[in-house]
C-alpha cells in the first residue's frame, strides 16, 4: 500500500436493460490519487469487459485530478459511445467530489504536535501501540 495515495470511488445508477445494469445495477469507478501531486496513478471500473475498463481508465491515468478533470469528462463524453455513458460521467463526478472532500478535510486539520502526553490520543493518532509509547518514554511495561 502506498501511504501517499488515497482511493476515491464514485458510483452511479446504470440504465435498465444494459448488460452492466443486469450484472451490477450501478457503475463504479475507483481512482487512486497521489496526495502530494494530485496525479491519478491507477483507475478501475466495473465495466463488463476488459476492453471497456482499459478504454475508460486511459482517460484518467497520469492526469491531474485538480487541473485536468473537466477535460477528462469532455473526452469521455466525446469518445465513449455506449449505453451507460451518463452513469460513467456521474460516477466520475462523485469520485471527484470524494477527492474534494478529502482535500477540504486535510486542509482543515490542525498540524498535530508529536509531543503528546495522552496515551489514548497518541495511540489513535499515530497508531503506536501502548507498549511502543512506554518504550519511547523509556519506561518498562510488562503488560500493556
Amino acid at each position: 500500500m502506498n501511504s501517499n495515495t488515497i482511493l476515491c470511488v464514485g458510483y452511479a445508477r446504470l440504465p435498465e436493460g444494459t448488460t452492466m445494469a443486469v450484472l451490477y445495477k450501478v457503475f463504479g469507478l475507483g481512482l487512486e490519487i497521489e496526495t502530494e501531486s494530485s496525479i491519478i496513478v491507477r483507475a478501475q471500473t466495473t465495466s463488463v469487459t476488459g476492453l471497456g475498463n482499459d478504454f475508460l481508465t486511459k482517460f484518467f491515468i497520469n492526469k491531474n485530478v485538480e487541473t485536468d478533470f473537466k477535460d477528462i469528462l469532455e473526452q469521455i463524453s466525446r469518445n465513449y459511445r455506449a449505453p451507460g455513458s451518463k452513469a460513467i460521467l456521474a460516477a466520475a463526478q462523485k469520485a471527484y467530489n470524494e477527492y474534494l472532500s478529502y482535500k477540504k478535510e486535510v486542509n482543515q486539520k490542525p498540524n498535530l504536535n508529536p509531543k503528546i502526553d495522552n496515551v489514548h490520543t497518541l495511540v489513535t493518532k499515530t497508531h503506536f501501540s501502548c507498549r511502543d509509547w512506554f518504550i519511547e518514554k523509556g519506561w518498562v511495561m510488562e503488560d500493556c
